[in-house]
């Protein structure tokens, strides 16, 4: 049956891989947005709400290995001991995603510990559907520097 539609359809084994690869990315993007609003919105009923005013949810897009996944988190207003306002991601701040911007924590690490320097840029710019603007660029400068001199 499969054979025959394969056939049928002219497809090569080159463009079945592709078709695959886009499947399974898109399944893994609907699968990371659904664990990233089901986990935020545990952080949002378990919170110190004393503590943690729900300012409401803004939506933000991740860039990981399998393509950018946009999604909501919720923003939380925190009053310090000094009497200032800050707002804080619950999220980002559970799973370590406020370090490296908008670029899944895989990503980065390939790109300072695997990749030339005009390689890492060029990657993540050209990390699917989006260019990096000149903000996450020196981002990823400043992160390597760090790292590399710890």
């Amino acid at each position: 049956m499969i054979s025959s539609m394969i056939k049928e359809n002219s497809v090569t084994s080159k463009e079945l891989e592709k078709n695959i690869y886009a499947w399974v990315c898109q399944i893994d993007r609907k699968f990371t947005k659904e664990f990233l609003g089901r986990y935020d919105q545990m952080l949002m009923e378990d919170r110190d709400k004393k503590k943690y005013r729900n300012k409401g949810g803004r939506q933000t897009t991740v860039k990981t290995v399998y393509s950018e996944v946009i999604y909501q988190r919720n923003i939380y207003e925190v009053i310090e001991e000094v009497g200032r306002k800050r707002f804080i991601y619950l999220l980002d701040e559970t799973l370590d995603l406020d370090h490296v911007g908008l670029i899944s924590t895989s990503i980065f690490l390939n790109a300072i510990t695997k990749w030339s320097f005009c390689n890492s840029i060029t990657t993540i710019s050209a990390y699917p559907l989006k260019k990096c603007t000149r903000k996450p660029c020196p981002n990823l400068v400043l992160a390597f520097l760090c790292i590399t001199l710890l």
